[in-house]
C-alpha cells in the first residue's frame, strides 16, 4: 500500500495499472475500519439497542441470540474491532475498488483537513429511514486525504456518468437549438459562431474537469468544494481535526452549529 500511495502523491496523478487500485482501495479500507471511531460507533449502537430493549421494560438476555450478552468492555471491543477488521477488510476493499477514483486538489490559498478518522461518506440521494452512508449504496462518496494538497475520492460510478452525460446532453442541446434559430432566420450564421464560442467558454471547466477525472490528474475546487470536504472531515472526526494552515476556523463553526457530531457520526438504534 505504501508505495502506490507515495507514487500517487509525488506524481500527482492516478495510473490505469489495477494494482495501484488495488493498493489504494486497500489503503482506503483499512483506514475507515481501524478507528478508535468505527470500534466506538459500535458501543454506541450497542447502548442504543439496550436503551430501547429496557426502556420497553425488557432484558437483553431475554432477546432471542442475546441470551448471553454481557456489557462491553474496552478489552472485548478491541477483541472484536480486530476480528471484524479481519473479517471485512477484503470485501470493503472490493466494494471500494470498484468505485470511480478521483483526484481533488485544493482551491489557491486552502488546504484540506485531515481528521482522526479520516475515511468520511456522503450521499445526496435519500433512501430514507434506512440511511444512505452504506459504501456500497447508490450514489456514494468517500473521502480521503492523501496530503493537505491531495485528496483521494472513491465515487459511486453513477456520479460520473450522469455528470457526463448531463454536459453531453446540454452541449448537443444548445448547438442543435443555435441552428434551429440559424434555420428559422433568427439568427445570422456570425451570430450564431459568436454565440457557440460563447457556449465553448462555458463548458470549459467542465471539459476539464471530465478530461482530468480520465487521465488521472487532480481536479480544481473551489472555496465551497473546500468547505464541503473539511467540513466532511470535521463532522466524522472523533477527537482531532489537523489543519496545515492552522485554520481552524470552519471546524469551529462546524462544532458549534452541529453539538452533537463532535464526536464523530455516531450510529443509533431505530
Amino acid at each position: 500500500m505504501l508505495p502506490a500511495y507515495r507514487e500517487v502523491v509525488e506524481q500527482r496523478r492516478l495510473s490505469d495499472r489495477p494494482e495501484q487500485r488495488a493498493a489504494l482501495a486497500l489503503l482506503m479500507a483499512f483506514q475507515f475500519l481501524r478507528t478508535k471511531a468505527h470500534r466506538d460507533r459500535w458501543q454506541a449502537l450497542e447502548e442504543e439497542t439496550v436503551k430501547m430493549v429496557e426502556g420497553a421494560g425488557g432484558r437483553m438476555q431475554d432477546v432471542q441470540g442475546w441470551e448471553g450478552w454481557e456489557p462491553s468492555t474496552e478489552n472485548t471491543l478491541k477483541r472484536e474491532h480486530l476480528t471484524s477488521i479481519q473479517g471485512s477488510f477484503g470485501e470493503f476493499a472490493q466494494i471500494i475498488g470498484a468505485k470511480d477514483f478521483v483526484l481533488a486538489e485544493p482551491a489557491p490559498g486552502r488546504s484540506f483537513y485531515l481528521g482522526d478518522n479520516p475515511v468520511s461518506l456522503a450521499n445526496s440521494r435519500d433512501f430514507g429511514p434506512y440511511g444512505n452512508l452504506g459504501i456500497a449504496l447508490p450514489g456514494i462518496e468517500v473521502y480521503m486525504p492523501l496530503a493537505a494538497d491531495l485528496m483521494l475520492c472513491a465515487w459511486c460510478p453513477s456520479i460520473l456518468a450522469e455528470i457526463s452525460e448531463r454536459h453531453h446532453r446540454g452541449k448537443r442541446d444548445r448547438r442543435a437549438e443555435a441552428l434551429g434559430q440559424v434555420v428559422a432566420g433568427r439568427l445570422s450564421p456570425a451570430e450564431m459562431k459568436r454565440l457557440l464560442e460563447q457556449f465553448e467558454s462555458l463548458e470549459q471547466p467542465h471539459e476539464e474537469f471530465l478530461a482530468a477525472t480520465a487521465e488521472g490528474r487532480p481536479v480544481s475546487s473551489s472555496s465551497d468544494n473546500i468547505d464541503y470536504y473539511n467540513g466532511l472531515q470535521t463532522t466524522w472526526a472523533y477527537r482531532y481535526v489537523i489543519s496545515r494552515d492552522g485554520d481552524f476556523s470552519l471546524a469551529q463553526r462546524a462544532n458549534r452549529e452541529n453539538p452533537s457530531l463532535r464526536r464523530g457520526r455516531r450510529l443509533r438504534a431505530a
